[in-house]
């Protein structure tokens, strides 16, 4: 589960989109990448044997970097009425008329924007994560993000939210199938080789026993990592969803640590708040207890995170917790349960 941050950065009201269109399009990566959508690939198609549940999920942040609730979505307001190539990079810093991003690290952050209508959508991959990491993220053109309000108007009619679902695919580490060069190399050994980019809606087998050997069946134009109208882009392959798992094991491993998605069904309950008990608070060293004035029969968890939101230690409150390894610095302890959490600052 991947805790995702939503960015709106708006100039005109239309530009402001609706909660309900976000999530639409968290429904539309959720399909795409569990093998859910409605549209895949039939069991008789030649191609229906590698397409492959990537087993990774999205949800809008519950909380913050700092441990706070959030609704996962940030709104700005620019002086920009729309994005192109001379200022894009503006769109991640907050002093230039876009948004600081959150961490990293811990979050997707996905930038809506109104583009120049040629660009739909664009990614960081993981290699740049550690030169480049204030740049991390994906940008999309509110024109094509999810499938509902503003998506789909005026040239962009067949927006069905896939344009998300590519750059997604990007920042997870996928290249196109094409490899960006005549038959070029995608990293990945089951994904057909293509001699280039395909757009539009092809008939299939598509490029039959191509220049780059690709068989009777023709060319994979309708992998999600190609060009094509969102329509006829259906799948992942087995071989994409291992690469793309494997990064979150490597560039992007500090996502297993991230816990934006775990307040989602849990509510705030002061009681517990106040019955969670810290000493000393503050402390200048040694050994610092953790407990519950007023212990509940329930199974808890009890969670240490820095302020950048990174998950120091994770264990069941049974009695007292003693930390005593510390680093100089703010934390946040939070208790939690299936249906209700507190925190507190250390």
């Amino acid at each position: 589960n991947i805790p995702v941050v939503v960015h709106v950065i708006w100039n005109q009201n239309h530009q402001n989109i609706s909660e309900e269109q976000i999530q639409s399009q968290l429904d539309v990566l959720n399909e795409d990448f569990r093998k859910r959508n409605p549209d895949r690939l039939t069991s008789n198609h030649p191609f229906s044997a590698i397409t492959d549940d990537v087993q990774i999920e999205f949800c809008l942040a519950s909380l913050g970097p700092n441990g706070e609730m959030t609704s996962g979505i940030t709104r700005s307001k620019t002086n920009k009425v729309s994005w192109n190539d001379d200022n894009y990079d503006d769109i991640f810093f907050s002093n230039r008329g876009g948004k600081d991003n959150w961490n990293p690290d811990l979050y997707l952050n996905i930038y809506v924007v109104e583009g120049d209508g040629e660009t739909l959508g664009f990614a960081s991959f993981p290699d740049e994560l550690e030169d480049y990491r204030e740049y991390d993220g994906v940008v999309i053109d509110h024109r094509v993000f999810g499938r509902t309000g503003t998506a789909g108007s005026e040239d962009f009619e067949g927006a069905m939210g896939r344009t998300a679902t590519h750059e997604v695919g990007h920042w997870l580490n996928l290249w196109h199938i094409w490899g960006d060069e005549f038959c070029g190399d995608d990293k990945v050994g089951d994904t057909v080789p293509a001699e280039e980019d395909n757009y539009d809606c092809p008939t299939f087998p598509h490029r039959p026993n191509n220049e780059c050997g690709s068989g009777p069946n023709g060319e994979m134009y309708m992998n999600y990592m190609d060009y094509v109208d969102d329509a006829c882009a259906v799948m992942f392959t087995k071989g994409q969803s291992n690469r793309m798992r494997a990064v979150l094991s490597g560039l992007r491993g500090q996502l297993q640590n991230a816990n934006g998605c775990n307040a989602s069904t849990a509510v705030y309950d002061e009681s517990w708040a106040n019955s969670l008990i810290i000493h000393p608070n503050p402390t200048s060293g040694g050994e610092v207890r953790i407990w519950m004035d007023n212990p509940s029969q329930q199974e808890i968890q009890i969670q240490i995170f820095d302020m950048q939101g990174r998950l120091i230690s994770s264990t069941p409150l049974s009695a007292s917790v003693i930390l005593d390894d510390l680093k100089k610095g703010l934390y946040l302890v939070k208790i939690s349960s299936a249906y209700r959490f507190a925190t507190k600052k250390l």
